[in-house]
């Protein structure tokens, strides 16, 4: 299961305390049998590791779960995933965190607790960097919660997060991070910790087909942020196209707040950028009031052919929406 070199590994280990595994959920299925496999493995590896078997609610069963930090993995940490696996058990047994000093202080930010999931799979190469960054964080702060789980072993919990790429890290839900983005788990954890919705986070849950969770954030706080208009201007088409259809689907259930947002959209139409003006004359026609027409058609005068269409189209749709209501 590991090799001489991996086991020697631990006795390398500059141990000041002894540290124990803690297997959940001992219905001796097949998986469980794995991982009870593994732990004998590093038992009898190294005095220092010790087993007890306990019973938890998780995302997933069974997990194995790393002394007393908040360290679950419903993974087995072999091949490749040994490492970071590796680098956990030394950081808590030698009291060495494995993270740099700018990480270890934006770490102290974090005063909420937070969860961060982590969606792994074999030769995967970047997995084991996010494994890693997620379990030193959660070291270095209590207050957060890491679980390292191998999607082809959990299928459930990959068909309900929607996981198509690896790795794959999502923080308290709403912050999620893609392939080489993992490399951004501490900065993102502060946002998490702080409920930061910018651009960027926002960007992230309209690329990964989130649309709905984004209508339902500006709802709940009764306002579009600027941060959602931004996106408008994106040079991702995920972002632009998802943003216009969250800005749809508040006029439908908010329209008082859509409305909030038509000045700040007014003035996006002085913006150099064709293709700018283009998609905010659109999303205008989707969500304007009939207020905003003479402006449209003042606009449609000196625009190019193009824009001149896509402003008189808005115009249209405006009338249509009022008309039927």
């Amino acid at each position: 299961m590991l090799s001489i070199k991996e086991l020697k590994s631990l006795k390398e280990i500059s141990w000041k305390r002894p540290l124990k595994l803690v297997l959940i959920n001992n219905g001796k299925r097949e998986t469980f049998l794995k991982f009870e496999q593994f732990c004998n493995c590093l038992i009898e590896a190294t005095p220092h590791l010790r087993l007890e078997y306990g019973k938890e609610r998780l995302i997933g069963l069974p997990a194995l779960k790393l002394d007393n930090v908040n360290i679950y993995y419903l993974s087995l940490p072999l091949g490749e995933h040994w490492q970071p696996f590796l680098s956990a058990i030394r950081a808590m047994a030698s009291k060495n965190i494995e993270i740099g000093e700018d990480g270890l202080e934006a770490l102290k930010d974090i005063n909420s607790p937070i969860e961060i999931k982590v969606m792994i799979k074999k030769a995967c190469p970047l997995c084991p960097i996010a494994a890693n960054l997620a379990n030193q964080a959660a070291i270095a702060n209590m207050l957060i919660r890491t679980y390292i789980i191998d999607v082809e072993v959990y299928p459930r919990i990959k068909r309900g997060y929607q996981v198509t790429a690896t790795p794959t890290v999502i923080i308290d839900e709403d912050y999620i991070l893609v392939e080489r983005q993992v490399r951004d788990v501490i900065k993102w954890a502060v946002k998490a910790s702080k409920k930061i919705y910018d651009s960027e986070v926002l960007r992230s849950l309209l690329k990964e087909a989130r649309a709905q969770r984004v209508v339902q954030l500006c709802l709940e706080r009764g306002k579009i942020p600027n941060s959602l208009l931004n996106l408008l201007l994106d040079i991702e088409l995920s972002s632009r196209v998802g943003t216009m259809v969250v800005l749809e689907e508040i006029s439908k259930e908010a329209p008082n707040i859509v409305q909030n947002t038509i000045p700040k959209l007014l003035s996006m139409l002085k913006l150099p950028n064709k293709r700018d003006r283009g998609d905010v004359l659109y999303i205008l026609g989707l969500i304007g009031t009939p207020e905003i027409i003479p402006i449209l058609r003042d606009i449609a005068s000196k625009e190019t052919e193009e824009l001149e269409e896509i402003a008189l189209e808005a115009i249209e749709n405006i009338k249509k929406r009022h008309i039927l209501h």
